[in-house]
């Protein structure tokens, strides 16, 4: 569970700078019962975003990427594992954290940037 201080958490991107995870946004996030699992894997979130394995733009909006990295193990519940892309999606305008979800595939989204 992260440490909100002043109503936010900040989380340094691939690219140094800091992205920000709102307290109200991380209570979105967990509250939903098919994300509920997320609470445990803050760490995998700041993981994502510092070490991506892919940068992917959407469609829809241009100041909305997603930053995605893929997980072996990832405990869906306390029994289950899963082999699964964790996405993060930023507004890179104001570099705060919209929202997260898993997916068991790449999603179609264009890529901007991947891994060597």
């Amino acid at each position: 569970m992260p440490i909100f201080k002043g109503g936010a958490v900040v989380i340094k991107g691939h690219d140094g700078k800091p992205f920000e995870l709102t307290e109200q946004t991380w209570r979105h996030i967990v509250q939903d019962n098919s994300r509920k699992y997320l609470e445990a894997h803050f760490d995998k979130i700041a993981e994502t975003l510092q070490h991506p394995d892919f940068i992917l733009k959407s469609p829809k909006e241009n100041s909305v990427k997603a930053f995605v990295k893929f997980f072996d193990d990832f405990y869906i519940l306390n029994t289950v594992t899963a082999r699964v892309y964790l996405y993060v999606l930023v507004n890179v305008n104001n570099r705060r954290i919209r929202t997260v979800y898993t997916n068991p595939a790449l999603k179609g989204w264009e890529q901007e940037w991947k891994k060597k």
